[in-house]
């Protein structure tokens, strides 16, 4: 794909901040977002630490074509940061997956330094050989490519869903574009790891769908 997209990109299985080339598709004609990249502000991993209580979020959906006026809405428990929780770059020495927040700083990073092998540890077992076949030559470039041109990411929702949080995230790029992408996790003996047990859960793709109009922005 081209790493200055005049499209939006919808992450609709496990993404990494729209990062994994692998998992990239182009949004529908005509499904471009209007916020400024001043939407949503930044904010260190301390002051992100007193999140709101878990509570009810709302997103409202809009015909992509016709009048633009909210037709119907997605309700479901999670939480919010309020400002978004930047998620820091880490050594792998440093990785802990404890929590899904903490676990994801790993996440970020296996894919800012395009190491293949970490990036394959943050998933599941279960998902890993599908994840190593989608690691064509070609991809593992564009993802290289797309990682020089991150310039933050932050996490800007939590939501519990079963067994399995999924974490909102926003990332920033160079040319003043901003990225939404969700990441299901699930608990195992060694932490919290990325899953695309989710890959194909209607719930996952409606509320990414949703949020990219909330908080998705492209350059002035």
């Amino acid at each position: 794909m081209s790493w200055k997209p005049q499209v939006g990109i919808a992450v609709v299985s496990v993404a990494v901040g729209a990062t994994l080339a692998w998992f990239i598709k182009p949004l529908p004609e005509g499904a471009k977002t209007s916020p400024s990249s001043e939407t949503v502000s930044e904010a260190t991993t301390e002051q992100a630490a007193a999140m709101r209580s878990p509570l009810e979020l709302r997103v409202e959906f809009q015909p992509i074509r016709g009048p633009k006026k909210p037709s119907a809405e997605l309700v479901y428990r999670g939480k919010r940061y309020t400002p978004p929780a930047e998620v820091p770059r880490i050594e792998k020495s440093e990785w802990n997956k404890g929590t899904p927040e903490s676990s994801y700083a790993g996440v970020l990073s296996a894919n800012l330094s395009n190491d293949r092998e970490w990036i394959l540890e943050t998933f599941i077992p279960e998902s890993r050989g599908e994840v190593r076949e989608a690691m064509t030559e070609d991809a593992v470039q564009r993802n290289a490519a797309y990682a020089e041109q991150v310039l933050s990411e932050a996490i800007l929702e939590k939501i519990d869903y079963g067994q399995y949080v999924i974490l909102v995230t926003q990332a920033k790029v160079k040319d003043g574009s901003v990225y939404v992408s969700s990441n299901p996790m699930v608990k195992t003996n060694d932490g919290w790891l990325l899953t695309k047990e989710l890959a194909d859960d209607p719930f996952v793709a409606m509320v990414l769908w949703g949020l990219k109009f909330v908080y998705e922005a492209k350059p002035r």
